[in-house]
């Protein structure tokens, strides 16, 4: 299921770069932790993103991540080249 999911997300987000899809019609799975919210540390925040995955899957969402504290999460763990490009760009 999750190679299937990687699949269907690519293409959710392919579909919005290339404006083929209206941004209305597709659902997101936001992650987040802001400079105001207390979040845990690193771990506590990485420890559920199986879950994450899952329950993206299962609930037909695109999974992304948003991450300010301590810093961008972009700054030190880059999305795989063909995997789960997680990122809100």
């Amino acid at each position: 299921w999750m190679a299937e999911y990687l699949i269907w997300h690519k293409q959710q987000r392919d579909s919005l770069a290339n404006h083929t899809a209206n941004n209305a019609t597709i659902k997101y799975l936001v992650v987040r932790c802001l400079g105001h919210e207390e979040c845990g540390g690193f771990s506590d925040r990485m420890k559920p993103m199986p879950f994450y995955v899952m329950l993206a899957n299962l609930t037909q969402r695109v999974l992304l991540i948003h991450w300010q504290k301590p810093c961008e999460l972009e700054q030190f763990l880059v999305p795989p080249l063909h995997g789960l490009d997680w990122r809100i760009a």
